[in-house]
């Protein structure tokens, strides 16, 4: 049995526990402390590895291929001075009208009034 729980003990040193967190999880285990510190004392404290934060390579991609986006929208919305046609029929709605032929015609597609 104490080849068992050293090879337990082995196994979780290099995983990254410490001593500590070892010999508690054993005492919690109903193991008895006085064996288990006498095992520890013949290892090594091992540190654990530390934590990379690496972020996914899609992740990256995506977060570029959004700010592309959001960036080509507004250069789009911001960039139009013209305003729409639907502006220069509304203008050209409330003309008043002097006869009942109109002395103005519109081209919706070019926002182009022409008076006559």
């Amino acid at each position: 049995m104490t080849d068992q729980v050293l090879d337990y003990i082995k196994q979780e040193l290099q995983k990254g526990f410490t001593k500590q967190e070892v010999l508690e999880r054993l005492i919690a285990s109903g193991y008895d402390s006085q064996k288990i510190l006498a095992l520890l004392k013949n290892l090594p404290e091992t540190k654990k590895p530390e934590e990379k934060h690496v972020l996914n390579f899609g992740v990256i991609v995506l977060i570029i291929i959004l700010l592309i986006g959001i960036s080509f929208a507004l250069l789009v919305f911001f960039e139009s001075e013209e305003p729409p046609a639907e502006v220069f029929q509304v203008l050209v709605e409330q003309i008043p009208e002097k006869s009942q032929s109109p002395n103005y015609s519109f081209d919706p597609a070019t926002g182009i009034i022409t008076f006559a």
